[in-house]
């Protein structure tokens, strides 16, 4: 009787551990923004801190230690009360809810802007010296920018092609060349975009910039490729403008974003979304798909087949996504590495929606995307090489071109949800529901799965209590 209570209590204190296990994954917090870009991700939490993960080569994750590349979400420390975040290609940025910016990680071209550029790795978020007032932050490349709540814009980093947009001339090397007065062109500390006010949206694209005033108009500046419009066709043998100009043929917008420099789109209020640039790998949403060299150049802003009752776009390299009112993503243009999300590496030039549930923030990396539905679960898919899906894996050419459901569980290892089924093919109609994700159930981060030592244990318990019962009789 003595070893049967033993034994009992054995396992039900066995039970008891099973039913409440220790959270080794950590507590799922609410996602209020995600920012992915070459190679890492920032996610924004509802309760203002900052988590990354992804390449970690030059501190931009915000992590001390010297790995290169962290599979799992690190809360960046020393950050609090920030209500947005923005990457370039080897940093990262924050906005504080009282104004101020902070930047941590790469530091080569100033675009910390701490006053200084260096080699060195910056892990520990620094504030920016002498920009207050901040109402919104963006980043792509090299390049960072502010927007003031006066509707100034300041820019700082890279300078190659005027894209800080401080209307003083810049020598251009000539091509294959490198010389380090162009080096000398960077500002890293920020400087006043030229000739701009009443601004309300900005968007950093590597080496141009743009921004839309409170009239609608969008303006934009650095490298002349024919993402400026009727500018670039009047003035083709110019290499850059560091003084913003208008894009023609475009008014009433909210939001404009460029994709690798070489071609653009707005989303106007209305809904709509326009395109314009070079004509490439199905990126203006036309219903064409060209390559090089058969490529057109398009100065003059064309609507995106399909597309209505649009509240958000995102630019990536050469492919965009677009949100609709009913949650619904869409993304067209280059898909090589799958950034599309429907299970193809075919580039497509009409819209196709992306197999997720009803969304509620988008954000087009180079080559990967995430989205964060309503519910709060993050979805993301495309290249994956350095872990920016948070996904846990990485490798070399690694491509996600299905949306997965990735579980952020911050504060320990992210843990991978099942796959979204995909139907690639072109626009559907907006009643069409978004196909369901599959629940086929999986052992391997199941409850059960995590449970089996405990239960191994339990039955080592009782095989044990029997056999010793079966010796104890024998005994008496």
């Amino acid at each position: 009787m003595v070893y049967s209570a033993l034994l009992a209590i054995l396992v039900a204190s066995s039970l008891g551990s099973m039913s409440c296990p220790a959270d080794s994954a950590g507590a799922q917090i609410g996602v209020k923004k995600v920012a992915v870009g070459l190679f890492h991700t920032v996610a924004l939490a509802d309760d203002g801190t900052v988590w990354a993960w992804g390449s970690n080569t030059y501190g931009e994750c915000g992590e001390g230690s010297s790995d290169d590349i962290l599979l799992k979400p690190v809360m960046i420390n020393g950050l609090e009360g920030v209500k947005d975040v923005a990457v370039g290609n080897n940093f990262s940025m924050a906005l504080k809810s009282d104004g101020t910016v902070w930047t941590w990680g790469d530091n080569r071209y100033g675009q910390l802007g701490i006053g200084t550029a260096d080699d060195g790795r910056h892990p520990e978020p620094v504030q920016v010296p002498g920009l207050t007032n901040v109402i919104a932050i963006s980043a792509d490349f090299q390049l960072a920018m502010a927007l003031k709540d006066d509707g100034t814009v300041w820019a700082w980093g890279s300078n190659s092609y005027g894209q800080l947009g401080d209307g003083k001339p810049i020598d251009i090397p000539p091509p294959l060349t490198y010389s380090k007065e162009w080096d000398m062109q960077n500002k890293p500390s920020p400087v006043m975009v030229s000739g701009l006010d009443h601004v309300v949206s900005i968007d950093a694209s590597g080496w141009q910039a743009f921004a839309v005033k409170d009239d609608g108009t969008v303006w934009g500046w650095g490298q002349n490729t024919c993402t400026l419009g009727e500018w670039s066709k009047n003035n083709e043998n110019s290499l850059y403008t560091s003084t913003p100009v208008q894009i023609v043929g475009l008014t009433d917008v909210k939001k404009a974003c460029c994709l690798g420099g070489l071609s653009a789109v707005a989303l106007k209020k209305d809904g709509t979304v326009w395109a314009w640039g070079e004509d490439r790998y199905g990126v203006l949403g036309n219903g064409e798909v060209k390559s090089y060299p058969d490529v057109d150049k398009v100065y003059n802003p064309i609507q995106v087949i399909g597309l209505t009752d649009i509240v958000d776009i995102s630019c990536g390299g050469a492919h965009s996504l677009a949100l609709k009112d009913d949650g619904t993503v869409w993304a067209w243009g280059k898909n090589y590495a799958g950034q599309l999300g429907d299970s193809t590496n075919e580039s497509r030039g009409t819209p196709c929606r992306v197999p997720i549930p009803a969304a509620k923030a988008i954000s087009a990396g180079y080559y990967s995307n995430v989205a964060i539905d309503k519910d709060d679960n993050v979805w993301a898919w495309g290249m994956d090489d350095y872990g920016q899906l948070g996904d846990g894996e990485h490798g070399e050419m690694l491509y996600r071109p299905t949306p997965k459901k990735v579980l952020l569980s911050f504060g320990g290892s992210p843990t991978i949800m099942p796959t979204a089924t995909s139907t690639p093919g072109p626009i559907a109609s907006p009643s069409t529901l978004a196909p369901t994700p599959s629940t086929s159930p999986t052992m391997a981060g199941s409850p059960w799965y995590d449970a089996l030592p405990i239960v191994f244990f339990i039955v080592v318990a009782v095989i044990t209590g029997l056999l010793a019962y079966i010796l104890l009789k024998r005994r008496n």
